[in-house]
């Protein structure tokens, strides 16, 4: 979530910055279709899955980040 407002591009371009390797957007297209869009920062791929995964996500990345 950006509080400062600021557009897309300038809002993925601080996460590469600080060296997030993966983005999750949620756009109002995103939303209207029931989908995330998950962004791998350093192939510039994108992936859209729908919103019901994003718990099955975040118990996937939570085991990523106990074996790094």
């Amino acid at each position: 979530v950006d509080l400062m407002g600021r557009k897309l591009a300038k809002q993925l371009d601080y996460a590469s910055s600080i060296g997030a390797k993966k983005v999750i957007i949620l756009g109002d297209k995103d939303i209207a279709e029931g989908n995330v869009t998950i962004r791998d920062m350093i192939s510039g791929k994108e992936e859209k899955i729908p919103i019901k995964k994003l718990k099955t996500l975040k118990t996937f990345l939570h085991s990523m980040h106990q074996t790094i």
